[in-house]
């Protein structure tokens, strides 16, 4: 038997297959009804609307970047090195996993994203901001506001993964060390 939560983990997975091909606008309950097996009132009695199915996945995998990006314990390690280890773990987790990198890019240049609110609002990175807000008011990082400090090194990896991606360009460890200490040194005061 299919639990709910096992139903809406299928119907979320069936619109994260769709949108590499169809992308978010044209990705409909019918097709994503077919993806996931299941029929259009099916998928309604797990969402209220395609927009909520949207919202749910933008959430979901939010959800599994944040823990990704905190499971190398980051908040354990001085400035620099705790935004290189963010920068570094922001790379290998949309490398490994390039739909949740379409994904959030079509959202984040969608009107869906109208909706989000600042990254300062992900409940999950709390610690992580705390530690970022010390570090400014120790004087180690620059006084930027975080969405700022957000995209000059979550972005920047999520960019250059999509790259990688891509097959555009090929970055080894090496590289993407010097890069993420380019990435931390920008930052510091």
């Amino acid at each position: 038997m299919t639990t709910l939560t096992d139903r809406r983990t299928v119907i979320l997975q069936a619109t994260l297959d769709l949108i590499p091909e169809h992308g978010l606008l044209n990705t409909t309950i019918a097709l994503i009804a077919r993806q996931a097996k299941s029929s259009p009132g099916i998928i309604y009695h797990y969402f209220e609307s395609k927009n909520d199915i949207i919202h749910s996945l933008y959430q979901l995998i939010l959800r599994q970047y944040t823990e990704a990006l905190l499971a190398d314990d980051p908040l354990s390690q001085e400035w620099c090195e705790r935004l290189k280890r963010i920068w570094l773990s922001t790379f290998h987790y949309f490398v490994a996993q390039p739909k949740h990198a379409l994904f959030m890019e079509q959202y984040k240049n969608s009107a869906y994203a109208h909706y989000s609110q600042s990254i300062e609002a992900d409940e999950n990175l709390a610690p992580l901001i705390q530690a970022i807000r010390a570090d400014i008011e120790k004087g180690l990082i620059k006084n930027l506001p975080f969405d700022v400090i957000y995209a000059l090194t979550v972005d920047v990896a999520k960019s250059l993964a999509k790259l990688q991606i891509a097959g555009i360009i090929q970055l080894d460890e090496a590289m993407l060390d010097e890069i993420a200490e380019a990435s931390c040194r920008a930052l510091q005061v």
